[in-house]
């Protein structure tokens, strides 16, 4: 079936610090029956390990077809720990991507 079919070809690997903003994402993920491709964790982004360093399959990418967004603090988000956000994110990417 296409679903099956976009299982394998897509995953959409989402993670948020904000225990609310998970709350509303589960249920828009829900809700566009997109839960099949569609993973989110909660966290800060240094402590998100896509897994399987050794062994690409291990990891929970797929190789030349994965996308990283992100949402950084700007706005009333900013606040003292601006710099420790972006620093988090460096080291995420650097690791993961």
């Amino acid at each position: 079936s296409s679903s099956d079919s976009a299982r394998n070809n897509v995953k959409i690997l989402c993670n948020e610090k904000n225990p609310r903003a998970v709350g509303l994402a589960k249920t828009s993920i829900r809700n566009a029956g997109v839960n099949a491709i569609v993973s989110l964790g909660e966290g800060d982004c240094s402590d998100w390990d896509l897994g399987g360093e050794d062994s690409a399959d291990d990891r929970d990418i797929l190789e030349g077809r994965t996308i990283f967004v992100c949402n950084p603090p700007w706005g009333l988000r900013l606040t003292e720990d601006i710099d420790e956000s972006w620093v988090s994110l460096r080291e995420f990417l650097r690791r993961e991507a």
